[in-house]
């Protein structure tokens, strides 16, 4: 056997352990909890959502985006002081979720924002809303419309 033949197993495992957490393992390590929306008034054009985002994994993750049906838009959003002191809001291409830790999306802070909402939704009110993460791992998040 060549040294090159020899080589080969070694490199192979080693080339396979450098390849990503499966989409499916990683989704068992995100965990999204105390997920709510703040009850907005009748013919309100913009909610926000927030919730406990835990990535349990031993890798950094990315919320990418948020998707749903019953929304004409929807971004995620960070609230800053500006330079006067003013409260402003950004536009966020992703949020990092590092591993073995969490983020909090909450008022004041990091948020989703949900605009052009498809009716008006009260206190009780349940959503569902598909949070985007890399690896190509999606997931399914109820958000109880509350009044806080």
């Amino acid at each position: 056997m060549s040294t090159k033949t020899k080589s080969l197993p070694a490199c192979l495992l080693l080339w396979l352990s450098f390849l990503a957490v499966s989409p499916a393992a990683l989704a068992e390590d995100i965990v999204v909890s105390d997920a709510w929306i703040r009850e907005a008034p009748p013919g309100a054009h913009t909610l926000a959502g927030y919730a406990r985002i835990s990535n349990k994994s031993s890798q950094d993750i990315m919320l990418l985006g948020v998707d749903s049906d019953v929304f004409g838009m929807i971004m995620l959003h960070q609230t800053r002081m500006d330079e006067h002191h003013n409260m402003t809001m950004h536009h966020m291409d992703g949020v990092k979720i590092p591993a073995k830790s969490f983020v909090e999306l909450k008022p004041g802070a990091i948020h989703i924002m949900l605009m052009r909402p498809a009716r008006d939704y009260r206190a009780g009110d349940k959503v569902i809303l598909k949070l985007n993460f890399s690896g190509n791992v999606s997931r399914q998040v109820s958000f109880v419309v509350t009044r806080k």
